[in-house]
């Protein structure tokens, strides 16, 4: 039962000079606990009316499973919040490219359009949610294809477009 007398821990960690490429990340933390102090606690990701909410791992000091709630059957897998803070630095060849690809409309409702202005050679779109779940993989037309994104829920998602170029991801806006 939900209550004030948990307390809830903030972990910092500072990673001067380091710099990641393009991909997907998990990141790994441990924290241990006080006899005289409950805690610490690690709230999950919340999303009203949402049960599934991530796809967060926990060690129990020998194997890794996932972080879920409630108990079988109602027991769903959750994701844990956190913050990354950074500078993103783009290359010279993905801000060619992220000029060359166009998704549109965007925000949108029922489908999205990505095209291709240039000569690059379109390949497939990879379309995420921001808990880094891959919600749909498409195989892309060279230049013009309409995806269906009618069944998505609201929110923000991120389309990772690759070419024979290289890639680029874009925000999209589902209303």
């Amino acid at each position: 039962t939900p209550g004030t007398s948990r307390a809830i821990m903030i972990i910092t960690a500072d990673t001067p000079n380091l710099t990641l490429p393009a991909g997907t990340y998990w990141f790994q933390w441990s924290v241990q606990g006080d006899a005289g102090f409950s805690g610490p606690w690690q709230p999950p990701v919340t999303i009203i009316g949402q049960a599934t909410t991530g796809d967060a791992l926990q060690f129990d000091g020998s194997v890794w499973s996932e972080l879920r709630s409630g108990t079988a059957p109602n027991d769903f897998a959750q994701g844990v919040p956190f913050n990354v803070y950074g500078t993103e630095v783009l290359g010279t060849n993905e801000v060619s490219l992220s000029s060359q690809i166009a998704m549109f409309p965007n925000p949108a409702q029922k489908e999205v359009t990505i095209s291709n202005n240039s000569n690059i050679t379109l390949e497939k779109a990879d379309i995420y949610n921001l808990q880094g779940k891959l919600i749909q993989s498409v195989e892309l037309n060279n230049n013009e294809t309409t995806l269906d994104i009618s069944n998505f829920a609201s929110g923000v998602y991120m389309v990772q477009i690759a070419s024979d170029k290289g890639s680029v991801t874009k925000k999209l806006i589902k209303k």
